[in-house]
């Protein structure tokens, strides 16, 4: 049975009502996963030369191809996701708090104590997830 990049999406829509930080972290790496499959797809369709290797260098690249082309705002739209998504997956409570987090770079820290996803994150980031997913579709 095959997945399609929608469904990760609608997803991880379901997953962010719930009311566990375990839904809310999967949540937020559905969406990501739904924006960076889409986006590796279509990158390749909209943009001669590049070619996803099929490896976890993917994650950067994608990136940095669309940041370097005329789509530079998706990229600005999916590395938010990627680092949220890095930091739901691997920083899962204090004994990770040596391990380097984008995120956490940003996030967390001065007024924000916690290491885990708020409300106002999970909202946020869903936004953030939408309008990217309608942008890539767009490519």
């Amino acid at each position: 049975m095959s997945v399609v990049p929608r469904e990760l999406l609608e997803l991880g829509d379901s997953l962010a009502a719930g009311d566990s930080a375990v839904e809310h972290r999967t949540a937020i790496n559905r969406w990501y996963f739904a924006n960076h499959n889409l986006a590796v797809v279509q990158t390749a369709k909209a943009l001669r030369g590049y070619q996803a290797r099929g490896d976890g260098s993917d994650h950067a690249g994608v990136i940095r191809a669309l940041r370097s082309s005329k789509f530079k705002s998706i990229a600005m739209l999916l590395e938010p996701l990627r680092e949220a998504r890095g930091h739901a997956d691997y920083h899962l409570d204090a004994a990770n708090e040596g391990i380097p987090c984008r995120w956490c770079e940003g996030h967390v820290g001065g007024e924000r104590e916690s290491m885990e996803f708020t409300a106002a994150d999970l909202d946020a980031l869903r936004a953030v997830a939408h309008k990217c997913f309608s942008r890539i579709a767009s490519m």
